[in-house]
């Protein structure tokens, strides 16, 4: 999903509204205003946002209504439009959110540019080529980029809108509570695990007691049949065949039932 439009949410603030606003006027910085006075001040324009979304987009807020009207008589009791919003895919280049800033300043075609501040103080300007994701992730050094407009024919930019870019921790939020979504699903998981390992703990344990109790009451009965009752001369065949029996059946128990003691050739590792 690409594309842009003008959000409601990203919209206009009501009358009073004291959030401030970093101004930039024919490429130098001013002080902060409140939105209030931006309404009065034709000539300045507002700084735009970086913000993600859950669907690992970026969404860009840029008051570009300000950029048409430079230079143009404004009433001084018309309200502000609302920014424009652009939802950008991290693997995107930036030629093509120049080319959606370009739609929306139609019919005029001015050339848009990107640049950032190094952490040493040094501004760049990026090429076109560059994707999105390498873009902010640079420019979130300083948490700040800015975009440069040049009217035809001129050298230096007539609008720069800086552009808020979030912090790690805030490009992260929508992952961060999808990781505690599935921690919270693993956790769960895992205690039904832990239940079923501590039943088929205890139902091997009964099966090993119960086996070793079966020896112990056939080694009695053999005993009792062979130095009491029948003695070794009839005892001696009916052992030897129920001894080899019992193998008979172990081998069975392994062979058939359990699925871990199949050969590597039948298994594939």
């Amino acid at each position: 999903m690409e594309g842009g439009h003008s959000g409601e949410d990203a919209g206009q603030r009501g009358a009073g509204h004291q959030r401030g606003f970093r101004l930039h006027n024919g490429g130098k910085g001013c002080a902060l205003t409140t939105l209030d006075e931006l309404s009065q001040c034709p000539n300045f324009f507002c700084a735009g946002k970086l913000s993600p979304t859950a669907s690992h987009l970026f969404k860009l807020i840029l008051p570009l209504e300000h950029a048409r009207e430079q230079g143009r008589d404004k009433p001084s009791q018309a309200k502000s439009p609302p920014p424009t919003v652009f939802l950008l895919h991290p693997s995107q280049p930036l030629s093509h959110v120049s080319r959606l800033i370009l739609a929306s300043l139609a019919p005029a075609t001015p050339s848009i540019s990107f640049r950032s501040v190094t952490p040493r103080g040094y501004t760049i300007q990026w090429s076109d080529s560059t994707d999105v994701a390498d873009f902010i992730r640079d420019a979130a050094r300083t948490r700040e980029f800015t975009i440069c407009i040049t009217s035809p024919g001129k050298d230096e930019p007539q609008t720069e809108i800086p552009v808020e870019v979030p912090s790690f921790e805030d490009r992260t939020r929508f992952l961060r509570r999808r990781l505690a979504v599935v921690e919270e699903e693993l956790s769960r998981m895992e205690e039904i695990k832990k239940r079923c390992d501590e039943e088929a703990h205890r139902g091997a344990r009964r099966m090993a007691i119960g086996g070793f109790g079966i020896l112990v009451v056939y080694w009695g009965a053999v005993a009792r049949l062979t130095f009491w009752d029948f003695g070794w001369d009839v005892m001696e065949p009916i052992t030897y065949l129920s001894g080899l029996s019992t193998v008979i059946l172990g081998y069975l128990w392994c062979v058939i039932p359990s699925s871990g003691l199949k050969p590597a050739w039948r298994t594939g590792y």
